[in-house]
């Protein structure tokens, strides 16, 4: 369990942000084959700034241990240009309600060349950032567990960020400049180290 993970999508037009997280809505579940479940959210309208943004979500679970999201810009104001588009995955390994000792806990970002940097977490609030990535990775030795998070609409922006003591969560990001139409499409995998 280790406390309370997520995923979310966050929007950014000039300075101004918008996060979907906390937008509610409803979604359509179908089974297009029997090893694969797609989720499709109904569109949600996020503010961002004076803007209104609609974006719908489909989530893909498939036999491979993969998580496919696609966050597809449907609609935004006509003098909008490009959004930035981050899909954010946050979280820790844990067997109670609270994160254990994320120690030994490391995140890296890999780039379209297999040039890698990683941080051994520290709980110091550390970032990386690199441009031309095509994942970024979190090593949990204590369950031999790795998440790539990595995105087929690459080359994109990565981030990577180590938690502080009483918020010990990782933070894995992927973003991108798209238009209306365009989507940002992320892959979280999980399997042994």
């Amino acid at each position: 369990r280790g406390g309370v993970p997520k995923q979310t999508c966050q929007l950014k037009i000039g300075e101004e942000t918008g996060d979907i997280f906390s937008r509610r809505t409803r979604g359509t579940v179908s089974k297009p084959d029997a090893h694969t479940t797609v989720l499709t959210v109904d569109p949600v309208e996020v503010k961002v700034g004076d803007a209104t943004v609609v974006v719908q979500s489909v989530f893909t679970l498939d036999a491979s241990d993969t998580i496919v999201v696609e966050r597809r810009i449907l609609r935004a104001p006509e003098s909008v240009e490009e959004i930035e588009i981050c899909e954010a995955h946050i979280g820790s390994w844990g067997t109670l309600e609270y994160p254990s000792d994320q120690t030994g806990v490391v995140l890296s970002l890999t780039d379209s060349a297999g040039e890698s940097e990683s941080l051994e977490y520290a709980y110091a609030s550390r970032t990386l950032t690199r441009g031309g990535v095509v994942s970024a990775r979190v090593e949990l030795p204590q369950i031999d567990t790795k998440l790539t998070f990595s995105s087929p609409s690459a080359p994109v922006v990565g981030l990577v960020e180590e938690g502080v003591l009483f918020e010990p969560y990782y933070t894995l990001k992927l973003s991108r400049r798209i238009r209306v139409g365009e989507s940002l499409i992320t892959c979280l995998k999980i399997q042994p180290r």
